[in-house]
């Protein structure tokens, strides 16, 4: 499952990262969405837009090509 599909209010943690973007990933990590890490879905934006996720560095929104990069294990 990845991040994109994280229901508003659940959380899940990242267990890896679908590799497309060198770029994207190691810009997702300095933001602190590494291994290990907990996220929360905060909020879905109307019309598809982007969704607001939370880890232990702050509050971030991710678009659904990015969010989709995500690989997540409920809790």
């Amino acid at each position: 499952m990845n991040a994109w599909n994280l229901q508003q209010n659940q959380s899940g943690k990242i267990i890896c990262f679908n590799e497309s973007t060198k770029a994207i990933v190691k810009r997702l990590e300095d933001l602190g969405f590494t291994q290990g890490e907990i996220i929360s879905c905060l909020k879905y934006s109307p019309f598809n837009g982007p969704r607001v996720y939370k880890n232990s560095h702050g509050i971030f929104s991710l678009e659904e090509e990015v969010a989709k990069l995500i690989e997540v294990q409920i809790l």
